[in-house]
């Protein structure tokens, strides 16, 4: 990507500023000195944090928030026909996608860009916390609010980049970065996609953008990444490194055990032992998340010694089993699970502390999802003791005529389960105050508001 495209006048606009990755961005623009503001439609923690900034944040989209802004940057949230984003066509200012902002950002950088169906917001930060501790003070810019790492952004003195890398709108291939880490591939993101082969294409093309002599790290437990690396391999030029708890993988964890809410597992790298890892972080796919940031800290020179003592004190990100408290003796969790395939990895996570029951209230995150994956919803949902159902959070689609919540409710009856539903919060709040008892664990899972339930449930008892 030029930069000669990238000449930058402030004020800076950011249409949809409350977005993490916006966020982020409008920060790094903020400690580079230009002058940011934005707007979205409601506060959140990331319009919060950059307020305090001194930034401008406008809780509407409106003409007049444009102001005397000379340059814009919108979301891949933001509809076409956004007042903000008309009128900037009208004044014929500088507009940018977040994507092309992100790229532009990277571009001066050594990239180390991390993208996947699952886990990306996690291992995203775990190299950013690795390197960072280590002294290496990346620029970084994750997708979740991360308490270890001081929040969703930072901006370094290195030449290092870290940052998710977006596959949901496509918007990843603009992206050139020296390390491409890919989690894993899903069928997720159809409705932008159409089809399961146009997103594996995109895949293989954002592999295809790694820099000259640059590394490809990919969870070699995945079978569509497994296929992909080895009926591609001439089309892949970046060296490889695949990465999980298979053996076959050139670094591997095994002998995994969990100790008091931590994994603990030995690391082998190209054939060599390194030795043993604790995290404290409960769930197998965590001990994969972790791995690609050992590779990455090995080739920055990090001995296996700081890496031991480092990786444990991150404590994981905002919204993923995130423990919010207790009700009467019962463990309050809140993740940000919205794939069937992130709830099961929950549900999993829930029962390694071995709660007496599981109650999980779940509120599906878009129609077309909804639509999509509606019985693969209530089969990882069935083995919940308790599994209640909310509205769908709509986020920014329109609703499909016969999808709600209740579908997945159908299919939970179908196959056994006594589901429940409950329109509004409130319903739901108050009948968790009748029936949890203690050691059970109460699973708030969706990527909307479903974890203001929890909160209101533990306020309640305050």
């Amino acid at each position: 990507m030029s930069n000669n495209k990238f000449e930058l006048h402030d004020p800076v606009h950011f249409i949809g500023i409350g977005g993490c990755s916006m966020s982020g961005i409008a920060y790094i623009l903020l400690k580079k000195g230009y002058k940011v503001q934005g707007s979205d439609v409601q506060e959140n923690v990331y319009t919060k944090r950059i307020a305090l900034l001194g930034v401008k944040i406008y809780l509407s989209h409106k003409e007049g928030n444009v102001g005397n802004a000379r340059t814009v940057v919108y979301s891949s949230a933001v509809s076409p026909d956004n007042a903000e984003l008309l009128v900037a066509k009208q004044k014929g200012l500088k507009i940018f996608s977040r994507g092309q902002m992100l790229a532009h950002l990277m571009d001066n950088s050594t990239g180390i860009a991390v993208c996947g169906t699952h886990g990306k917001t996690t291992t995203s930060s775990l190299i950013s916390f690795l390197l960072l501790r280590a002294g290496l003070n990346p620029t970084f810019i994750v997708g979740g609010d991360v308490e270890d790492l001081g929040g969703n952004a930072h901006i370094g003195d290195k030449d290092l980049f870290v940052a998710e890398a977006d596959e949901s709108d496509s918007s990843f291939l603009l992206l050139s970065p020296s390390f491409e880490v890919i989690t894993n591939i899903e069928a997720e993101h159809l409705d932008h996609y159409k089809t399961f082969a146009n997103l594996k294409d995109a895949f293989l093309k954002y592999i295809q953008n790694i820099k000259d002599r640059g590394w490809l790290l990919a969870c070699g437990d995945d079978e569509v990444v497994k296929d992909m690396l080895l009926t591609q391999k001439k089309n892949i030029k970046a060296q490889v490194i695949t990465y999980g708890i298979e053996s076959s993988n050139t670094i591997y964890a095994s002998n995994i055990q969990t100790d008091n809410g931590k994994k603990c597992f030995d690391v082998n790298f190209k054939g060599k032992y390194l030795g043993r890892m604790k995290i404290s972080l409960l769930g197998i796919h965590n001990v994969k998340n972790v791995l690609p940031s050992i590779v990455i800290g090995l080739h920055y020179g990090l001995k296996w010694e700081q890496m031991v003592e480092i990786l444990p004190q991150f404590k994981g990100v905002g919204r993923r089993f995130q423990i919010k408290g207790k009700y009467k003796g019962a463990l309050v969790v809140d993740d940000y699970a919205h794939h069937p395939t992130e709830i099961k990895a929950t549900l999993q996570m829930a029962d390694e502390l071995k709660p007496k029951r599981k109650i999980a209230i779940f509120q599906p995150h878009r129609y077309t999802r909804t639509q999509h994956f509606a019985c693969q919803f209530a089969e990882v949902l069935k083995d919940v003791d308790i599994p209640i159902l909310i509205p769908i959070y709509a986020a920014s689609e329109k609703p499909i005529p016969g999808v709600t919540s209740e579908l997945i409710c159908n299919h939970l009856e179908k196959l056994g389960a006594l589901p429940l539903y409950f329109q509004e919060k409130e319903e739901a709040v108050a009948y968790l105050k009748n029936t949890v008892q203690p050691d059970d664990i109460v699973l708030t899972i969706g990527a909307g508001d479903v974890y203001k339930i929890g909160e209101k449930l533990i306020g309640s008892s305050q």
